[in-house]
């Protein structure tokens, strides 16, 4: 799956295992880390497989997944048609943290 990011800010920070670790602590950062990169390999299909990952779809194409019971990835999931092959996309729109302000 294709993932992207609305924000600069967000994907420097979700591109970066120092700084996810620096914000999350050293486990859930990258516990965060191997979701997205998880994310990244699969198709929307496989969502529900992601470990120790709740995933809650509202029929609208917003997906949120819940990572460890504490971090919330807010995202968009759609198709796109592109060089011969449609793909799946998952635009990222924000990361919350249960007591963190990131």
């Amino acid at each position: 799956m294709d993932v992207a990011f609305a924000s600069t800010e967000l994907a420097l920070l979700c591109n970066s295992g120092v700084l996810l670790a620096q914000r999350l602590g050293p486990q859930l950062g990258r516990t965060v880390a191997r979701r997205l990169c998880d994310l990244a390999a699969i198709d929307a299909r496989a969502l529900e497989r992601l470990p120790d990952t709740r995933v809650e779809r509202d029929g609208g194409g917003v997906v949120q997944l819940s990572i460890a019971d504490s971090v919330t990835v807010r995202g968009v999931l759609s198709r796109s048609g592109g060089a011969g092959a449609d793909s799946d996309v998952f635009l990222i729109t924000s990361l919350h943290v249960e007591g963190a302000g990131v």
